[in-house]
């Protein structure tokens, strides 16, 4: 199952990343265009694509509960390259 979301909205990124075990596949930039916003300035939509693969054991073990998420460090260390 593939989606893309947000990876400036944390809760987003934790529930897809974390809590269902998804992977993010790739880094997707102004993914629908520029969003108007009401300041009259234009936001980029830059999205992550999300892959589950529902019969993972990465995606078992994330929907059981046993998968803290990891700390900061390992998160800057392990970096993808389009970070």
């Amino acid at each position: 199952m593939t989606w893309t979301f947000d990876p400036l909205v944390a809760r987003n990124a934790h529930f897809n990343l974390t809590k269902l075990g998804a992977e993010a596949a790739e880094y997707l930039v102004n993914f629908y265009g520029h969003a108007p916003r009401r300041s009259q300035r234009e936001d980029a939509t830059d999205r992550l694509l999300a892959v589950w693969s529902l019969a993972s054991h990465g995606s078992a073990r994330a929907l059981s509960g046993r998968t803290p998420a990891p700390p900061v460090e390992f998160l800057l260390r392990e970096a993808p390259p389009w970070s």
